[in-house]
């Protein structure tokens, strides 16, 4: 390939920098403790908003394609949307590998910058069914249904297929990569506070984007704790005679220093994808979260008992909850988990005080920390996730447990 000294000045980083390996260290163990659950952490919910919002929703590309007013020109992807389309109507499929900085069990938009590589599978097929493996955590969708799951625990949940953006979150735009670019400039346009970068040569089309973290920090318990939670510098790499995505690299600022957390080498679009991949694992006890399914619970359930209470009540009754062992109002609280799993774990806890709750970061619920002794005497402090639940508007556990 012709080398283009336009491009390769766009694509360096801002600044060059040499850190000492005791600098390093201790900035990525300041990140790791900024970002470790019970210590400023991390968020690590089993899984998010099924109906999640747009933003939330394009966690990957949240800046991906941000213009500048008066930074450069617009843009024009009208050509390579084109190219893409033509190419992709003769696809039948797709295989995306790529590595993201988290943890294998966590929800897909969880990222800790101070943790290894995870490497990621997602087969993307022509009739709009697709799966995504991430090793601790799959999700499958199978035309009707999305089923997301963690197969080492034994338990998982059933999805509209309207909750598709929710439960990919981060990697939603991978789903269609022919309109990736011309999503992009779309959603550019409406962010100004966005710095997006733009070079081309004759094999090649590409958008580098700075973007700052997204949410309220006033505390910050949710930094670094997805990629809208961080400082990024994002790029992806056309291929200008088809429109293909070819590369995909984001780089979060950690103290000032860039350290990447997603990156993105090979795709490829020429994919046989075994049947096996796509296969909804079995032995799985399944929280039924459809619109029918929670239509089904509305009359038998005591969902009142969370309404109209702080989250921090909520929090003492459902610990109260457990050690009783009152499956009604778990099943309330516990909408989202396996109550069986948090039996086995929290019956015979007490609680020694409860925090005032708080927001941190793009999380549309809240967080409220407490203190509590286990059966065995010990302590532990937790810092639970709970939002209204969308249909009862009731008080709902999201994760922190």
């Amino acid at each position: 390939m012709k080398k283009n000294s336009k491009i390769e000045k766009m694509l360096a980083p801002d600044c060059e920098f040499k850190a000492s390996e005791s600098l390093k260290s201790r900035i990525m163990e300041s990140a790791q403790a900024e970002t470790t659950p019970n210590q400023r952490t991390a968020v690590r919910f089993p899984w998010r908003s099924a109906f999640a919002t747009c933003a939330a929703a394009l966690a990957i590309v949240a800046a991906v394609i941000l213009i500048k007013p008066g930074s450069t020109p617009a843009y024009a992807a009208e050509a390579l949307f084109a190219r893409a389309a033509e190419y992709f109507s003769a696809v039948s499929g797709y295989t995306v590998h790529f590595e993201a900085r988290t943890l294998p069990s966590d929800n897909f938009s969880y990222i800790n910058p101070a943790s290894k590589f995870v490497e990621h599978k997602m087969n993307v097929c022509s009739d709009g069914t697709w799966s995504l493996d991430k090793g601790g955590r799959k999700a499958v969708f199978d035309g009707r249904n999305v089923w997301s799951c963690l197969p080492e625990k034994g338990f998982g949940w059933k999805f509209d297929a309207t909750a598709q953006r929710g439960v990919l979150e981060s990697y939603y735009l991978l789903l269609n990569i022919k309109e990736m670019m011309h999503s992009l400039e779309s959603f550019a346009s409406k962010h100004p506070d966005i710095e997006l970068r733009k070079g081309e040569n004759e094999y090649v089309d590409m958008l580098v984007l700075i973007m700052p973290a997204q949410g309220d920090y006033k505390n910050d318990y949710a930094k670094y704790s997805s990629i809208l939670d961080n400082k990024t510098r994002q790029m992806y790499v056309f291929n200008k005679a088809d429109g293909r995505l070819m590369k995909m690299k984001i780089d979060a600022y950690i103290h000032g220093i860039p350290r990447t957390i997603v990156k993105l080498d090979s795709i490829d679009y020429d994919a046989t994808i075994a049947e096996a991949g796509m296969h909804v694992p079995g032995n799985i006890e399944w929280i039924d979260m459809t619109a029918e399914g929670k239509a089904a619970l509305s009359d038998s359930l005591p969902w009142d008992e969370f309404t109209g209470i702080s989250a921090e009540v909520a929090v003492e009754k459902l610990f109260r909850a457990l050690n009783t062992g009152d499956m009604a109002k778990l099943r309330v609280i516990l909408s989202n988990s396996s109550i069986t799993n948090m039996l086995e774990t929290y019956r015979g806890c007490t609680i020694i005080n409860i925090g005032s709750s708080f927001k941190s970061g793009t999380y549309n619920g809240v967080f409220v920390p407490c203190k509590v002794r286990k059966p065995d005497g010990k302590t532990r402090k937790y810092t639970i996730a709970l939002k209204k639940d969308a249909r009862f508007n009731s008080w709902v556990v999201d994760g922190g447990m």
